[in-house]
């Protein structure tokens, strides 16, 4: 189990800084980072939580507002995505749905408590509220005038998201079985970052391969670190 929870996270966090480092100016590549990495980190600290019995109650706490970030960040990422090709145009109407969602899915995350089961009213809040912006966020993407990618390509971009969204709230749950929830969403990190990478496309040969490599030295480097303490918690 904790060979694949280092493994998903390795694969996210690499994702994640592998899209920051394409342009960090990019809203949609800086969100996506955001969501990437802070999944990473929520599989990262649910693993450690499982072989820290003493500090579990703790770190479950902590877990529960940290599994909020990866979700408002790709409700972000497909509210950006629905975006006007006038690009002049201000995102005050953006930002204040992202901060709205933001402080419903952070109520829920408060009313929840902890991360752990069982299932209790903060927890469907907060997958209501993940579920029903993504979802509307979808809709306007799709619905998008001028769409510079096909309808098809927005669509699976955008139930990655969803389906992200709502599977790290599953995963410490235990609503299913741990290592195929990490399976399956390792497969779908994957697929999220391609299409993210996709849809964004502009760079090739030699500076996309020297992004490739800054983003996987980094994450070797926590990787290491990462699976260091998983190995040190479970001979303890």
């Amino acid at each position: 189990m904790a060979a694949l929870s280092a493994v998903v996270f390795t694969l996210s966090w690499w994702l994640g800084l592998y899209l920051l480092a394409r342009d960090p100016r990019k809203p949609v590549l800086a969100l996506a980072a955001i969501g990437l990495c802070g999944f990473a980190a929520v599989v990262a600290l649910d693993a450690v939580r499982l072989v820290s019995v003493a500090h579990a109650g703790l770190l479950g706490q902590v877990e529960i507002y940290l599994v909020a970030v990866p979700g408002v960040a790709w409700f972000a990422v497909v509210l950006e995505l629905a975006r006007p090709c006038d690009c002049a145009r201000g995102r005050a109407r953006e930002l204040t749905l992202i901060g709205v969602v933001a402080a419903l899915t952070l109520a829920g995350a408060a009313l929840a408590g902890s991360v752990t089961g069982p299932l209790r009213a903060g927890h469907w809040v907060m997958f209501a509220v993940i579920s029903v912006s993504t979802l509307g966020a979808t809709v306007a993407a799709v619905r998008r005038r001028s769409q510079p990618v096909s309808v098809a390509g927005v669509v699976v971009v955008a139930t990655l998201f969803f389906a992200l969204g709502n599977a790290i709230l599953i995963i410490p749950l235990g609503l299913v079985p741990s290592w195929l929830a990490l399976a399956s969403t390792g497969f779908d990190v994957l697929l999220l970052g391609v299409a993210v990478a996709l849809w964004d496309a502009f760079d090739e040969g030699q500076a996309l391969r020297a992004d490739m490599l800054r983003s996987f030295a980094g994450t070797v480097v926590v990787a290491v670190l990462f699976g260091g303490q998983a190995l040190i918690g479970m001979a303890v």
